[in-house]
């Protein structure tokens, strides 16, 4: 039997060295053979009998002259053996006929090389051994030791000038020539008598035509008199109804309305003439107010430092490194963060730091809201609110965060800006149910702030182009004018200045089930945050209800909220799994803005029946309240689809329970709470 041993799947290459080593050593027997045989494409075919016969018949044909031997003829006269040569042109015998012959001539007389002549009336710098002597180059420092000494700055030695035989143009010689003549010639003026320069003149004019003498003479006095230089002036005549633009709109007036008195303070915006002295006296102290205002809440934006809870630090308190809040800052000697180091770190690169920054500017703008009479607080709150920092759009665009932390901090601190964070909002929405039943459920329109309009109703030409520019947003950054757009009207309507920041398809991703939004599984506290939002938003007005609806955002919240929920209350272990205050809030909302949407949430009504049917005293102590709040609005909701004339499946199933709220409240034996009162006055409006 053979010890060889095969290799196994994790051999390497020195293990199968060694085995190939031992199978050579120890002459082994191979279990198989490789037999190599030619290529069988190469092999010749046997011939068949036919072509073998064939091809033996014409090897023994007649025979060739080739076969014949003969004897060689000599020949008497053998010339003698000369061997063949190529014929070579001869160039020398060609180029005879074109060039001449070269003939050398003689030379008597050499003249050796020598240096070039200097000009006499230049002198030359002096040399040695053929090379200048070295010169600084520095004019301005001549100048400067010359003026110090009172004396003219030596003239710079001249370079040697060479005769040339030919004349060579140069623009710099050629200035220096004419400067030396000029000097030259001036000099021999002077030195001439009185005789001499008469006698030079007559000769001048003899010599010389009228025409020449006259241009000379004008040419000189050009010399003597400065250059004045005649600038042009451009003049645009006025439009003739720029003039009387003015006089027209009092001219109009007193044809027009000449009884009419004139209010200035109406008209002012049109023409500053309207402007009366204590109108200008107000203007200029509004902006004056304004421009201190405006400097103060930059001080504070820039000096007032918090902790990370949210609190002021008092500049002369002394607070030791090791509680963390000093930093490389503007001012590192000094701790705590100011609102600009808040919203510069918004921005960081490390997941942590953002959530911290986001935790710490929630718990700043819950304060500020708490504490808006003191004046301090109220203009850190002015911060947030105000276009001048655009914090709306730092905390729009921390929404769109991928890591868990930081995206949970940027709910709460966008929140904590757009909610009235009440310590008890099922408190809140219970003293609402009141007011609904008392005016019998009838909402009025709310009144838009001053500059803001409705959101306008888009086509499908319109999304379209909406998606496209949001396409481009997320591939680019952002405008600067579109920024300070977004900011102004944050400052005027912050409602639909978040809807056109694209805050709707943001929030339907991280609440929708489908999408398996980490949010909904790790944070549900989060979630409930952003389905109030929708509501705060959607109490802004109708439009930006049937935004919400446009967007689909009431099937998800629904799913979340409502159906995908356990009830009745009976444990406080996990309150998040059970139906949410705010996704049925939003259901009323939205109905109470169009009548389109109410229709829509008609067909989704069967999933509030087990808040009717089921008594809300079941539910555990701490959470009895939150299910009486439930069933109230889910009346709320009955009651505003009972005004469009919409009748819900579920009010048949209802009739029994809503009778027993009735006997409960009308049994004098039974003591009735107050939170039955509200539910038996609902349920009567409801039956009305």
């Amino acid at each position: 039997m053979s010890t060889f041993t095969r290799p196994t799947f994790n051999a390497d290459d020195d293990d199968l060295e060694r085995l190939q080593q031992e199978f050579f050593a120890n002459q082994q027997k191979p279990a198989a053979k490789v037999i190599r045989k030619g290529d069988s494409s190469q092999q010749q075919n046997k011939r068949s009998v036919f072509a073998e016969r064939l091809a033996k018949e014409k090897d023994t044909g007649m025979p060739t002259l080739e076969d014949v031997e003969y004897e060689p003829v000599m020949d008497p006269h053998p010339e003698p053996h000369v061997p063949v040569s190529k014929k070579m042109i001869d160039l020398t015998s060609m180029l005879g006929q074109v060039l001449g012959d070269i003939t050398e001539h003689t030379v008597d007389k050499v003249t050796p090389p020598s240096l070039p002549e200097e000009m006499p009336n230049k002198p030359a710098r002096g040399q040695k051994d053929g090379f200048p002597k070295p010169v600084h180059r520095s004019e301005f420092k001549r100048r400067l030791e010359a003026k110090r000494n009172n004396t003219k700055p030596p003239r710079p030695e001249a370079p040697p000038q060479v005769a040339a035989s030919t004349p060579v143009k140069a623009s710099s010689e050629s200035l220096l020539d004419s400067s030396m003549y000029a000097d030259e010639n001036n000099r021999r003026i002077q030195e001439m008598s009185e005789q001499e320069l008469e006698e030079a003149r007559a000769e001048i004019m003899n010599t010389l035509s009228p025409e020449s003498v006259a241009i000379l003479m004008k040419g000189l006095k050009k010399k003597h008199t400065e250059p004045v230089e005649n600038k042009k002036k451009v003049t645009f005549q006025e439009p003739e109804s720029s003039k009387d633009e003015g006089q027209e709109l009092l001219e109009m007036k007193n044809k027009y309305f000449s009884d009419v008195p004139i209010e200035n303070e109406k008209l002012a915006w049109i023409d500053d003439r309207f402007l009366t002295n204590e109108l200008k006296e107000q203007l200029q102290k509004e902006k004056e107010e304004d421009k201190s205002q405006a400097s103060e809440i930059e001080k504070v934006y820039r000096k007032v430092r918090f902790d990370l809870q949210g609190n002021i630090i008092n500049d002369h308190e002394d607070i030791p490194v090791h509680k963390g809040l000093h930093h490389h800052g503007d001012e590192p000697e000094k701790a705590g963060y100011t609102l600009a180091e808040l919203f510069y770190l918004m921005r960081s690169q490390v997941p942590s730091q953002r959530a911290i920054v986001l935790s710490t500017v929630s718990r700043i703008i819950t304060k500020a809201k708490h504490q808006q009479s003191d004046e301090t607080w109220w203009k850190i709150l002015r911060v947030f609110t105000g276009k001048e920092h655009a914090a709306p759009i730092y905390l729009r665009s921390a929404l769109d965060d991928r890591h868990l932390i930081a995206l949970v901090g940027a709910v709460k601190a966008l929140a904590a800006l757009v909610l009235d964070l009440e310590d008890d909002w099922e408190e809140t929405l219970i003293a609402k149910a009141v007011d609904f039943n008392r005016f019998l459920g009838h909402i009025a329109h709310p009144v838009l702030p001053s500059g803001s309009r409705a959101l306008e109703r888009k086509g499908l030409n319109d999304k379209l182009s909406e998606l496209v520019d949001r396409v481009r947003q997320q591939s680019g950054v952002a405008d600067e004018g579109e920024k300070e757009d977004d900011a102004a009207l944050a400052e005027q309507d912050l409602a639909r200045a978040l809807i056109k920041m694209n805050i709707l398809p943001r929030i339907r991703y991280l609440i929708a089930s489908e999408n398996r939004s980490e949010l909904i599984q790790g944070d549900p506290a989060s979630v409930e945050l952003l389905v109030r939002i929708l509501v705060q938003l959607a109490e802004a007005g109708e439009d930006v209800c049937d935004s919400i609806e446009e967007e689909e955002l009431i099937e998800p919240v629904v799913q979340w909220g409502i159906v995908k929920t356990q009830w009745p209350m009976t444990d406080d272990g996990n309150v998040f799994v059970y139906p949410s205050l705010a996704a049925v809030r939003l259901l009323t909302v939205l109905a109470q803005g169009s009548k389109h949407i109410a229709e829509e949430i008609v067909e989704r009504m069967t999933s509030l029946l087990p808040f009717l049917v089921t008594n809300p005293d079941i539910a555990c102590d701490s959470l009895k309240r939150r299910a009486y709040a439930l069933q109230l609005e889910t009346l709320k909701l009955l009651r505003v689809l009972a005004s469009y004339g919409f009748i819900a499946p579920i009010l048949e199933s209802s009739q029994e329970p809503v009778m027993d709220w009735l006997r409960v409240v009308l049994d004098k034996k039974q003591r009735d709470t107050r939170l039955q009162g509200i539910r038996a006055s609902a349920a009567i409006e409801l039956l009305e």
